[in-house]
């Protein structure tokens, strides 16, 4: 029986990942935990791995486009095995190929066209009716290249606004103009991020005086636009909260840390000697500021409107670099 090769949802509020690379293709023998594809969440790249061995087929997404999460993003067929045709269909579709009741005065309404899942979320969120789409899948069945190709080939100016119902939802709460803000999503649609990083943006805006600008000076209009990807869209906007909600203060001293690092070597030939991992620098720099925040609770501490909250718990980031 053919698997469904699902997109989990890899965090709460997630709603989509980007597809970013294949690691098999159509055709491919797999077997039962193989990584199929590499997708980007808004924190971390992950692997999709194989639910059960089979033949990899039906891939419905492609590197670099935005897939709605628990979306069925392939299968694994046995050998022989045909692909699923009437799993394809969304459930609101297959309710609606319900057989109706006939009246000799009424029209019959045809049922709706067979449709991928993916390319009936991706019509429902662009407002396309997907009677008007021609399908090149499976006896017919109208697929999400098919849904892009269509919105590919409509005016830029028909009125409709493309954004998800997130966003919809966080616009009216913020009370953001949504013809104000670029999307990011496939064809330009607006996503929840879009809205919150505009709404921020606009803040920020608002809070900075406004630059004396010099008439003299030409100012050049070529711009280049480099898309976010869902990580550094989440770093973008983290840092600019940063910037606004807590104070940055550079401070520097010199310490001997002769001490320190002849007990981390002590430490570290125990540690090998038991089979496991040396002790790094970092991790005792680590234990120190986290302890050093319980001795002084005040620096473990942020500003609200009115007054000043302390927190009981010590959570430390530690950065790490990426090669982009």
């Amino acid at each position: 029986m053919a698997k469904e090769v699902i997109l989990p949802k890899f965090g709460f509020t997630l709603e989509e990942s980007q597809i970013v690379e294949w690691l098999v293709g159509e055709g491919d023998t797999v077997a039962e935990g193989d990584p199929l594809v590499e997708v980007t969440t808004d924190k971390v790249n992950m692997e999709v791995e194989a639910p059960t061995g089979g033949i990899v087929a039906g891939i419905r997404a492609q590197a670099g486009e935005m897939v709605p999460v628990t979306a069925v993003i392939a299968y694994i067929l046995q050998p022989g095995e045909p692909l699923p045709i009437s799993n394809l269909q969304s459930p609101m579709l297959r309710q609606g190929s319900a057989q109706v009741s006939q009246s000799p005065n009424l029209p019959i309404s045809q049922s709706p066209p067979a449709a991928t899942p993916v390319a009936a979320r991706m019509a429902a969120a662009n407002q396309v009716d997907l009677a008007q789409v021609a399908g090149t899948g499976s006896g017919g069945k109208v697929t999400r290249q098919d849904v892009a190709a269509f919105l590919a080939q409509q005016p830029e100016d028909n009125g409709k606004l493309r954004a998800t119902p997130a966003a919809r939802r966080i616009a009216r709460e913020q009370g953001v103009d949504l013809t104000a803000v670029s999307g990011t999503g496939p064809h330009h649609r607006i996503q929840q991020q879009d809205v919150l990083t505009y709404f921020e943006t606009q803040q920020t805006l608002s809070a900075t005086p406004p630059i004396s600008q010099s008439p003299n000076l030409p100012i050049s209009s070529l711009v280049h636009r480099i898309p976010f990807t869902p990580m550094r869209r989440t770093i973008a906007r983290n840092l600019q909260r940063s910037m606004q909600e807590a104070p940055h203060i550079t401070f520097q001293a010199d310490m001997d840390m002769t001490a320190l690092l002849a007990l981390l070597g002590r430490v570290n030939k125990r540690v090998v000697a038991a089979g496991e991992k040396e002790v790094t620098i970092t991790a005792v720099l680590t234990k120190a500021v986290a302890w050093a925040l319980k001795q002084n609770p005040m620096l473990n501490a942020h500003l609200g409107d009115d007054e000043i909250w302390l927190h009981d718990d010590v959570h430390i980031g530690i950065a790490v670099a990426l090669d982009d």
